[in-house]
C-alpha cells in the first residue's frame, strides 16, 4: 500500500514536471526513509523491522528513480543522512557514521549502476548538501536534526559553505514551514512518514508529501507540495 502511494506521487511529481517542460530533474532526499531505534515508541508501532525497513525503502526509492529516469533527460541523485536510520538510541554514543541511510544509498547505486541516473558525489559531508544549479542559483540540503535548528540554519549553513545559498532545503520537524532571511530562503518539507507517535508527542503536525520546486533558466521558481495523503 506505502509503495503504491508513493509510486502514484511520483506520478503526480513527474506529470508537473513535464508539464512546465522540464529537462533535467535534481532529486534531494532529505533522510529519515526509515524508522530506527532512536525511539522505542516508533519500533513498538513499526510495521517492519529496522532491516526489513532498510531492504524495502531501497527497493522502493530505486523503482521511483527509474521512473524519473524514464522520462527525463537528466536524473541527478542526492542525499543526507536523516537520524531516525541511526542504529544507535543514544545520540551522544552514536557514531555518524552508523546510519543505515548509508546502506541505502550504497544499495540504489549498486541497483541502478547500468541506468543514466547520476549519482553525485558532490556532498560537502554525509549530512549537507551544497551544489550549483545551471541557471547559477546555489542550493543546500540537510536533515535538520544537527545545528541550533530553523532559526539560525542560514547563518550556519553560510558559515559551512563560505557561500550564499538562495534555497535551503530542510526536513526532520514533520511539518511545512517557509523562512526568508537576507534573500535566502529556507524550505522545510513535511516528512514522508507523516505524524509518528513521538511527532505527535511534541505537537508536530504535518502530512506525508513531498516538494516539488521548477526553476527556470532565468533563476524564477515555482513550488508545489505533493500530498501523499491526497493520492489514491
Amino acid at each position: 500500500s506505502s509503495g503504491r502511494v508513493l509510486f502514484r506521487s511520483a506520478e503526480k511529481a513527474i506529470a508537473k514536471c513535464k508539464s512546465a517542460n522540464v529537462k533535467k530533474v535534481n532529486i534531494v532526499s532529505l533522510g529519515d526513509m526509515i524508522t530506527g531505534y532512536i525511539h522505542v515508541t516508533n519500533r513498538i508501532t513499526s510495521e517492519f523491522d529496522f532491516v526489513t525497513q532498510t531492504v524495502k525503502a531501497s527497493e522502493l526509492i530505486s523503482h521511483v528513480l527509474v521512473k524519473f529516469a524514464e522520462n527525463f533527460s537528466e536524473v541527478t541523485y542526492r542525499s543526507v543522512l536523516g537520524n531516525h536510520e541511526r542504529l544507535t538510541k543514544n545520540m551522544e554514543e552514536s557514531l555518524p557514521e552508523e546510519n543505515a541511510g548509508r546502506w541505502i544509498n550504497y544499495y540504489l547505486e549498486a541497483r541502478l549502476k547500468d541506468t543514466p541516473i547520476k549519482f553525485m558525489k558532490d556532498n560537502l559531508d554525509d549530512n549537507l548538501i551544497f551544489f550549483k544549479m545551471d541557471n547559477g542559483r546555489k542550493i543546500a540540503a540537510t536533515h535538520g536534526h544537527l545545528g541550533s535548528g530553523i532559526n539560525n540554519i542560514v547563518q550556519e549553513i553560510w558559515g559551512a559553505t563560505r557561500e550564499f545559498c538562495d534555497d535551503i532545503y530542510v526536513g526532520h520537524l514533520h511539518q511545512e514551514k517557509l523562512k526568508m532571511y537576507q534573500g535566502t530562503r529556507v524550505i522545510m518539507n513535511n516528512s514522508l512518514m507523516g505524524v509518528d507517535d513521538y511527532a505527535l508527542n511534541k505537537r508536530l503536525f504535518g502530512e506525508p508529501s513531498q516538494t516539488v520546486c521548477i526553476y527556470e533558466p532565468d533563476g524564477s521558481f515555482e513550488d508545489y507540495r505533493i500530498a501523499l495523503g491526497d493520492v489514491k
